[in-house]
């Protein structure tokens, strides 16, 4: 899966803290530890006891032989050592709590300790653990799991496009509002961003700038590395309005040319292979205000129609493969101009349905097992135009809910866990018509 925002697909940045013991690749001098706990459970630590694991009695039903050693192979944006705890894919009846230890000089000035977190390797890529803290004074860092994987220490991040009258790009850690920043342009303003990926292959944050009708790529939010591309217009080159933007398996870039009715591909920020598909319509190979894009891991792309009322699908850029759903409506198989759009990792397909005030799961392009929640409103289970839509590795589901100025996450399509951030502004902590969402993983800038 690709991530994506509003509307694009969800953006994974990726920072791994060195932890200056052992060999840099990886290895270590010592013999990996090994250790059996039981049913009564136990601590065991890394050969350089900068890792641990605690096993809550029960947690195991057996004698089980426990592991920690660096992780082989080269993780994308790495820095430093990773951890492998085995079994692996074990699995544990209550959780157990990960500790990892880290010093002062290996962090990022603009990162900092109080951003720290534990993440989770999933298919390459660095996914936050939700519950893990920093303990400053022993700093270390800490979460609980169910099951064993590699893990190491990131930077967590949420990237939201606060488009207008804002015009800005926000970057926060949580839904308690831990790490905000803010970035507008600079000297060269950025004019209603909408979408939003977080990533490249090197982890840079790409965004279309709607207002200025090209895209942006910056290496973090200071604006470093900034470049730009595209200018107004309708040819090769040329975008009007553009919206969503997703990434896919071999770093090339797709984006939602909103106003020109077409989708558009690139190899890279300078424009390379430059492909064009769609025009205005409403039957095959034609789209109406294409807003939300996203790239599955089969590279087939996803884009939500909004003035056609419909998600299509396509399995490459001729167009191969055509299918679509939904027509204009309030029920089941219909939507009221979709926004953003993503697929999770079993191919689930998730729907911000805009004028429908809901959020849409469905198993396939057939609809199965067609889902929603939400009703127009300012309270728990309510959205106002909901935008864009992220799922991270634990399924729940970040919306960005417009006119309410404000971040819902819950944890199922039942609206349990259903928690919200944000109030009405232009101040730390307050948005003014967000838009696009892109769950990620800090870089190490």
């Amino acid at each position: 899966m690709k991530t994506s925002s509003f509307v694009g697909p969800l953006l994974l940045v990726t920072l791994l803290l060195s932890f200056g013991c052992g060999s840099k690749g990886g290895g270590n001098d010592t013999v990996p530890p090994s250790n059996v706990v039981g049913v009564a459970g136990g601590t065991v630590a890394s050969a350089d006891q900068r890792v641990s694991v605690t096993i809550p009695a029960g947690a195991l039903s057996s004698d089980t032989t426990i592991t920690i050693e660096p992780a082989a192979g080269t993780f994308n944006g790495h820095v430093g050592t990773a951890y492998t705890f085995g079994p692996s894919g074990l699995t544990f009846t209550s959780p157990v709590t990960v500790s990892v230890s880290y010093a002062p000089e290996e962090i990022p000035a603009s990162l900092g300790e109080a951003n720290l977190g534990l993440g989770l390797l999933v298919n390459g890529e660095w996914h936050p653990i939700d519950d893990s803290t920093t303990d400053t004074a022993q700093r270390q860092v800490r979460a609980t799991t169910n099951h064993f994987s590699v893990f190491g220490v990131i930077g967590r991040a949420m990237y939201i496009s606060d488009t207008g009258p804002n015009h800005r790009i926000v970057r926060v850690r949580d839904f308690k509002g831990h790490g905000w920043k803010t970035y507008d342009g600079l000297d060269d303003p950025l004019e209603h961003p909408l979408g939003m990926v977080a990533t490249d292959a090197k982890k840079r944050l790409l965004i279309t700038d709607w207002g200025n009708s090209r895209i942006v790529r910056i290496n973090n939010m200071e604006g470093d590395g900034r470049v730009e591309f595209g200018v107004d217009g309708s040819g090769a080159n040329q975008f009007h309005r553009p919206a969503g933007i997703a990434v896919d398996s071999k770093g090339r870039i797709y984006i939602a040319d909103r106003g020109n009715r077409r989708i558009v591909r690139i190899d890279d920020i300078e424009g390379s292979n430059w492909v064009a598909y769609g025009v205005l319509g409403s039957d095959t190979g034609q789209f109406q205000l294409p807003s939300g894009i996203v790239v599955d891991h089969k590279e087939r792309i996803y884009v939500t129609d909004w003035g056609n009322h419909r998600i299509v699908r396509i399995d490459n850029m001729n167009g191969d493969g055509w299918t679509s759903v939904g027509t204009k409506g309030p029920d089941d198989l219909q939507f009221q101009n979709p926004a953003g759009i993503t697929v999770d990792a079993q191919g689930r397909i998730y729907v911000s349905d805009w004028g429908n005030h809901r959020v849409v799961r469905m198993d396939d392009m057939s609809g199965g097992n067609w889902d929603s929640v939400g009703s127009l409103g300012t309270g728990d289970l309510n959205f106002n135009h909901p935008a864009g839509i992220a799922v991270d590795p634990k399924r729940r589901i970040h919306v960005v809910d417009r006119e309410n100025d404000r971040l819902v996450r819950m944890d199922d399509m039942n609206g349990a866990g259903w928690i919200t951030f944000g109030t009405t502004g232009p101040g730390e902590g307050q948005f003014q018509r967000p838009v696009g969402i892109a769950l990620a993983v800090e870089a190490n800038k």
